[in-house]
Formats: C-alpha cells, sequence, structure tokens
C-alpha cells in the first residue's frame, strides 16, 4: 500500500481558502458525512461522492484517493431555558429560527466523527491520523477538513427576517410649528380633525394635525386625512405617529416623504411629542401597532389555516414525501420545486434519467443545472432519503463502540438540504442568489427560463439519457399557452387579432363579487364597536373573510377592456376601442396565480386577505378564443415604417422619469420604465419597474437610438457574444438576428430568443427582412417552447400559499394532492392535511384531466 500512496501523490492537490472545496455533500445526491456510508471527498478536485457515485467519479477521473468521513449522532439530554418552538406554536414575530418566529429544527445530539483515506480502485481504508501516509497527502487531507466548505465560502444567510425600521432622516431637524396647541393626554379625546372618527388616528409631529389612517382594500382604516393634510402643507411634514400606540418604549412612526415612505424610527420622539404636551413616559398603549395587526391577521386568517397549526397532523414519509430543509429563505422555492416534481414528465425527465445525465457531466456538476435538477428529482422521489438518520449512543459496559439508540431512531425523517441547487438556480439574479425571501410566481417563471436555457443547450445529452423519447418538449412547454387578445375599433367596427405566449394566468380579484359582503360589513362594525368599548373583558367578534369565487375573477379576466384615446388606422382619428382577452390553447399543465399583491397609493406593497373559492375541477371552455368569426372585418396593420420610425422616435417622458427617481430608483431604470410602458404614465411605469428591478440590465443605459432599430447591422456583433448564445443551443442565425433585433446587448438578446421559442423562425425572418422559414430545420429548434393544446378542462394538482404582507417576507407552504388526499409540504415537514386551504393560494398548478 506504500507504492500505491506514493505513486498517487501526483495526483493530490492542497486547497487553498480561495477554492471550491465540496466536503459536505455529494454532488449526485444529498449524501452527506452523516449517511451510512459516509462521505467521499477527492483530493484532486475536492468535490464529494456518496458511496453510490465515488465509482462513476473514479471512472470519470481516474483520481485514486479520497478522505472519507463519517459522523454519527450521538443522543443527548434536551434541555433548554428557552421555550422550544413547535410547529405549531403561533409565531409572535415574522421571522425565522429566531425565537417567538416560525420554527426550525434545533440540533439536540453531539457528533462521533471518524476519517479515512479511502484509495481507489483497492478500496482500501485507512483509519485517520496515520503516521505513514506520506506527508503531501496528509497536507492535502487536512486542507479539505478544515476548508471552510463551499457552503461557507458562499455565505447563505441561515435566517431571514424583515428589514429593521431605520432612522428617518427627518427626525433628528424636524420641524415643529409653535401653534399654542396641545394635544389631551386622553385617549377617548382623540378624533380626526376632518371625519371625526376615534381610532386608526395618526399624529403630524410638525403641525399637531391628527387625521385618520387610509382606507384599506376592505374598507377598513379611515379617509386619509392624514396622508391629504400632508399632501395640502406642501409635503413639507412628513412624519407621523399612530396615536395608541405610544409607549414609553416607543410607538408607530410612519414617513410620508417620497424617498422613505415607510415606517420608520424617531430617535428624538419623546421630545416631539412632548412639544404638542404629550409625555411619552406616562402614556399606554390603546391600540395595535401596525406590526401586530400584521401578525394578528396571519394568525387569525392565515397562519393557522395554511400550515394547519392545532391539528395533528399525520407525517408521511416515502417517495415523493420528501421534505425540504428551509435554507433560511428557501420557502419559496421548495414550495414551487415540490409541485413541479408532483408533475410525472418531471419525474420521467430526471429521476429516470439521472444516471445518464450525470455521466454526461463535462464540468463541475454544482454548475450544471441538468445535473442539479437530477439530483434534486432523485432526492425528492427515491426511497433513499425516506429513511432516519440513526442515532448512537454510548455503550453503558464503557465499551468505546457506539450502538443504535432506539430512542432517537426517527429523528431527521425524511428530508433534503437543496443548499446546490439553490445557489446555481440563483446565480447571476440579484435576488434570487440573495438571503431576501422572494415571490414564488417570479420564481415559478424564472426557473422556467433557466431550465429551458439548460435543455436548449444540453439538447443532445437529453436526447441520450432520455433513449427513445423522440417527442421529447421542453419543460417550459408543459406551461407555455397562447393568449388571445380582439381588439375592436368602435368607429369602423373592424377589428385585429393577436396573439402571446404565456405560463402563467393571473387573475385580478374581484372584491365587489364577495359572497358575504353584508356579514363581512357586519364583522366589521362591531370590531369597531368593540374597540372603542372600555370592558376589560370584551370579547372580539369571530374574524370574517371576503368571500370570492373563481368565477368571479375568471368573468372579471374576461371582460371587455375600454381604450380610450385610441387612433384608429382605419380613419386616422382618435376615439375609442374594446380589448377582450381569450385563451387560444390550452397547456397540458395550467398555472393560475391569484393577484392578492398589490401595489398600493404610497407605492408600498400589500396584501388582499381574501378567500378565494378554488375548485379542484376547472372547466375553461368558455375562455376558449374564437379568431376571426364570420362576418368581422380585419384594420389594417400599421405600415411597417411607420412603426419603426415611432419606436426609434419614442423618448422617455422626463416627468414620468423625474417622479421614479424621486422614489429611489436610478435615472436609466426610470427611463427604461417609461419607455417600456409607452409613456403610459407614473404609476404604470412603477408596477413595471416591481416587477423588472431585478433585471441585470435594469441600471444599464439605453442602447444608443439607432441601435434599437431592428434594421441595424447584422455580423457587427462581438463573436464572444454570438458563441453565449449558440452555446445555449441556437444557431448563429438565429444569435445574429436576437442581437440585431436588441441592440447588441446579450442578456436582451438571449430574453428575446426564449421569449419567441415558440414561433422563433419567423421572428428571425422578420428581423432579417426574409419572407417564410428562416431556413432553420425542425431540428435545430426541437426544444423551442412549443405549444400543446388540449382540452380545457382541468383538475387541482397542489398550490402554495404565503404568510405575510408582502412576498418579501413571511413564509410559504404547498399543499399537493398525492393519492386522492392533499398532503401538506412545510419545508421539511410532510403531513396528511386535513383542512387544506385551498382558498388561501397564491399559485394554482393544474392539471389536464
Amino acid at each position: 500500500m506504500e507504492q500505491v500512496l506514493r505513486e498517487a501523490m501526483n495526483s493530490v492537490k492542497v486547497p487553498t481558502s480561495r477554492d471550491r472545496v465540496y466536503k459536505n455533500e455529494c454532488m449526485f445526491s444529498f449524501d452527506t458525512p452523516e449517511s451510512t456510508d459516509g462521505l467521499y471527498t477527492s483530493l484532486t478536485t475536492w468535490q464529494s461522492f456518496g458511496a453510490d457515485y465515488v465509482d462513476l467519479d473514479y471512472e470519470r477521473h481516474q483520481n485514486p484517493l479520497y478522505v472519507k468521513q463519517v459522523w454519527k449522532r450521538v443522543a443527548v439530554d434536551e434541555t433548554s431555558e428557552d421555550e422550544e418552538m413547535t410547529h405549531t406554536s403561533i409565531p409572535t414575530k415574522m421571522a425565522i429560527g429566531v425565537k417567538g418566529g416560525f420554527d426550525i429544527n434545533k440540533k439536540s445530539y453531539d457528533q462521533h466523527v471518524t476519517n479515512y483515506l479511502f484509495v481507489m480502485p483497492q478500496r482500501k481504508e485507512i483509519m485517520l491520523p496515520c503516521d505513514e501516509i506520506p506527508t503531501m497527502i496528509t497536507l492535502a487531507i487536512d486542507g479539505v477538513l478544515n476548508h471552510q466548505g463551499f457552503e461557507q465560502v458562499a455565505q447563505l444567510a441561515a435566517a431571514w427576517e424583515e428589514e429593521d425600521r431605520k432612522e428617518s432622516r427627518y427626525a433628528k431637524d424636524l420641524v415643529q410649528l409653535e401653534l399654542g396647541k396641545k394635544i389631551s393626554p386622553d385617549p377617548k379625546l382623540w378624533k380626526c380633525e376632518e371625519s371625526g372618527m376615534t381610532e386608526n388616528l395618526w399624529l403630524n409631529l410638525s403641525t399637531g394635525y391628527i387625521g385618520s389612517a387610509r382606507k384599506n382594500f376592505d374598507g377598513s382604516g379611515g379617509t386619509g386625512a392624514a396622508l391629504k393634510h400632508f399632501e395640502e402643507t406642501g409635503g413639507k411634514y412628513p412624519l407621523v405617529v399612530k396615536l395608541g400606540t405610544i409607549t414609553p418604549s416607543g410607538a408607530d412612526v410612519y414617513s410620508y416623504a417620497p424617498d422613505e415612505n415607510e415606517m420608520v424610527l424617531d430617535p428624538y420622539l419623546a421630545d416631539h411629542l412632548a412639544h404638542w404636551g404629550i409625555n411619552m413616559m406616562q402614556q399606554e398603549k390603546t391600540e395595535q401597532t401596525t406590526a401586530e395587526l400584521e401578525l394578528k391577521l396571519n394568525a387569525t386568517h392565515s397562519f393557522s389555516k395554511i400550515t394547519e397549526s392545532g391539528s395533528e397532523l399525520e407525517p408521511l414519509h416515502g417517495p415523493g414525501y420528501i421534505g425540504l430543509d428551509n435554507l433560511g429563505n428557501s420557502c419559496y422555492m421548495a414550495s414551487v420545486m415540490q409541485i413541479l416534481f408532483s408533475i410525472p414528465e418531471m419525474e420521467a425527465r430526471f429521476k429516470d434519467s439521472a444516471l445518464s445525465i450525470f455521466k454526461s457531466v463535462s464540468g463541475d456538476p454544482a454548475d450544471d443545472l441538468l445535473a442539479m435538477m437530477a439530483k434534486l428529482a432523485t432526492g425528492l422521489l427515491s426511497e433513499r432519503y425516506s429513511k432516519p438518520v440513526p442515532f448512537y449512543e454510548k455503550d453503558p459496559a464503557g465499551s468505546v463502540e457506539l450502538r443504535l439508540s432506539a430512542k432517537k431512531e426517527l429523528e431527521g425523517y425524511g428530508s433534503i438540504k437543496p443548499f446546490m441547487f439553490k445557489m446555481l438556480i440563483g446565480k447571476g439574479h440579484p435576488e434570487f442568489r440573495s438571503p431576501r425571501q422572494q415571490d414564488a410566481v417570479e420564481f415559478f417563471q424564472y426557473f422556467l427560463d433557466k431550465i429551458s436555457r439548460a435543455e436548449r443547450s444540453g439538447q443532445d445529452r437529453l436526447s441520450k439519457a432520455i433513449a427513445g423519447d423522440s417527442a421529447f418538449v421542453p419543460t417550459a412547454a408543459l406551461f407555455q399557452f397562447k393568449v388571445e387578445e380582439r381588439l375592436e375599433d368602435n368607429q369602423s367596427g373592424k377589428v385585429r387579432y393577436t396573439s402571446r405566449s404565456e405560463n402563467t394566468l393571473g387573475l385580478a380579484i374581484d372584491l365587489d363579487a364577495a359572497l358575504n359582503k353584508a356579514q363581512y360589513d357586519d364583522y366589521q362594525e362591531q370590531q369597531k364597536t368593540t374597540l372603542n368599548t372600555d370592558a376589560e373583558d370584551k370579547a372580539e367578534p369571530e374574524p370574517v373573510q371576503l368571500q370570492v369565487p373563481l368565477s368571479a375573477c375568471l368573468r372579471l379576466f374576461a371582460e371587455p377592456e375600454r381604450i380610450d384615446d385610441f387612433k384608429s388606422p382605419e380613419t386616422g382619428t382618435k376615439g375609442s376601442a374594446n380589448k377582450r382577452t381569450r385563451l387560444e390553447t390550452f397547456p397540458p399543465h395550467l398555472a393560475v396565480y391569484l393577484k392578492r399583491y398589490y401595489i398600493a397609493d404610497n407605492w408600498v406593497p400589500k396584501k388582499l386577505d381574501v378567500a378565494v373559492l378554488m375548485p379542484e375541477e376547472l372547466d375553461l371552455s368558455e375562455l376558449k378564443s374564437t379568431g376571426l368569426v364570420d362576418g368581422e372585418v380585419l384594420l389594417p396593420d400599421v405600415p411597417e415604417v411607420e412603426s419603426s420610425q415611432k419606436s426609434t422616435a419614442l423618448v422617455p417622458d422626463p416627468e414620468i422619469v423625474a417622479q421614479i427617481i424621486a422614489m429611489g430608483f436610478s435615472e436609466n431604470g426610470a427611463k427604461r420604465a417609461a419607455l417600456a410602458t409607452k409613456n403610459a404614465g407614473a404609476e404604470a411605469s412603477m408596477e413595471w419597474v416591481f416587477a423588472h428591478m431585478s433585471d441585470s440590465d435594469f441600471n444599464e443605459p439605453l442602447p444608443a437610438p439607432e441601435d434599437t432599430s431592428p434594421q441595424a447591422g447584422a455580423g457587427q456583433f462581438r463573436a464572444e457574444d454570438v458563441s453565449n448564445l449558440t452555446a445555449m443551443g441556437f444557431t448563429d442565425k438565429q444569435a445574429q438576428a436576437a442581437l440585431k433585433a436588441t441592440g447588441g446587448s446579450l442578456e436582451r438578446a438571449a430574453d428575446w430568443l426564449f421569449s419567441h421559442a415558440d414561433d422563433l423562425d419567423s421572428a428571425v425572418a422578420a428581423v432579417t427582412n426574409e419572407s417564410g422559414n428562416s431556413g432553420c430545420g425542425s431540428g435545430e429548434s426541437a426544444l423551442s417552447g412549443s405549444i400543446i393544446d388540449g382540452e380545457p378542462k382541468y383538475e387541482l394538482l397542489g398550490f402554495a400559499s404565503h404568510l405575510g404582507s408582502n412576498t418579501g417576507c413571511g413564509h410559504y407552504v404547498a399543499h399537493i394532492k398525492k393519492e386522492a388526499r392533499f398532503v401538506l409540504f412545510n419545508d421539511e415537514k410532510v403531513a396528511v392535511s386535513q383542512n387544506p386551504p385551498t382558498d388561501l393560494g397564491f399559485l394554482y398548478i393544474y392539471r389536464r384531466k
């Protein structure tokens, strides 16, 4: 063996702190040092492999030496002075992994660590430390074991928490007018100076004006007198404090200033209140703070129902019932991926073909999305991780050997940690790579784009992996459908039909169609009565949520939309038009999301806490498009030259740009928003900003006007950019056309290619001024986003729900229908759902019946 080790020394490398060392998890599975057979880390590549894949790695690289780590959990007594958090606890703080927040698993064990040098192909194990091992190999082993590891280097945050309030920039030098006015310390005498309301009141710290809060979507709140006062006084006095929340330790303070427009801290609050005769040290809280109201809303209307807390849920284990450990902010990703991997096509594509995909990896597996998808599919859908992590205990007889502990044998059951997948899927994206909470719908759409690119560039690998599947289509095609828009010119009566591709059906919630509006109004009145009651034992009314049927949301989607100031291409004069939207095709799986989240009048994201009655079976036949019908006459097309001239002549509206800059966004981003919405106004531009602020080119300067024209010259683009696009599976001609259409921007060119995936040949032909087919054979676009049409009848597969005031905070869980019952996936916990909250979801996935 000594000779074998000396010959193997040439392959050994000692890692530095800057190197990637994957010492905690297998590249192709979720085996860790805690797995029964341990984890093998190559001393050449510093990549790790479970026992099932170490032979594959040796076959691929012929690197003979590995350090094998074996960790055993040793049970310890569980004692803690802190109150233990459980999944049935209602949180008192919008956070995860902290006391009072959402619960996470706490380690209640010690680790017994044993390391070996593992030699291939002899499969020889040498227990470490060993003085007979050559120094070079010992240095490499120590370098691996002492390295921080890839996870630590990546510095993924271990917990999320809502951002702490910041000190207002207006607090220190706040102007307070000398009006001789004093505010009574008696809360019973406080009332809105505009409406006379006696609750939800805000005191302007500069003027002493008491006004009610803004009206909420549900009719609660007030008349918005406090905000109106700020606007009517020239926007000079931005700080207001919520009366009723003042205590010696603080109060709710809000800044109306456009550059803040959020809850803030006022370190000088005691002095500012004293100016109006209020002694902060003698005040007692009489109203709930905004944070308490939000937590109460979640606990009352959402938390207990969505997570089914308080119920004795039957845990599930086995293939398809594997949880995903929360990495601090990964619940949005976990809920989406759990639903996606419950789709049979996803299992066939990535689990059944996993070994072939692993064998075809050419570089670092952690940078290969197809490999990471196969790894995730295998982890979630196989038996391997449905068994508990074994626990051990010391032998009472005094033996140094550990024995299995029956007491702790089921702990750590059935979950995996998707760290590598999360790092890769978020790579290069400013939000999905961050430790912040994200929007699950945005992630779903982002994922479809990323996997489409990976499938296109790995077309040859997938063709070999999925042998005999000649009908292979990209993952995105499972959700892709066409939307038809019919525009009728009210002056001429003529029509125009256009279609576009979508992968989600977004539905606005029609609050006016609530089935229980009367009961809800009664509840609101009872709440007001309760707040104004002095009795200490006053009982709060039973909460009532607005209930809106999905059919009302579908009707709202299908209703014609009136367009004013429409210039008729038939008459050349301005008038009105009606736009109607229908579905032209119906995909195998329909993703529906409810527009629960909106931007309030102060640009603050808010949530509609409404129950939408979602059916388990859905028939969308009434939304089927008709196309041109008898008697309809088409509008003439806008001349191409005129359209091109208008496109190049359009410049950002300076007023819109100024308003967006005032909200804290960059000038370039503001200009892009104005152009993207064709200067439709500040509100439309801000909606675009919130949807695109994470785009990689959001803050980049706009291309020169002559470069934005589709007629820009081809063949003048960087060879590197063309190469990057062809590496995604596109042809040179398609890459050139995309760069031409987007002014040479690589990122926008890639987006252009994927957004035209279902009609790429015609799009290329349009850009290159060719007619008919662009010359690309069907094989060149075999992985394009083809449309799979079918019957518009669906059944509910699963849905993701969200707890929190907006998608930038809170928590996601998923409910998925498996074997005729719904199953709750709450991070690492998987259990039979007793009362699936189908009416509180955010993103729903229906499958064709």
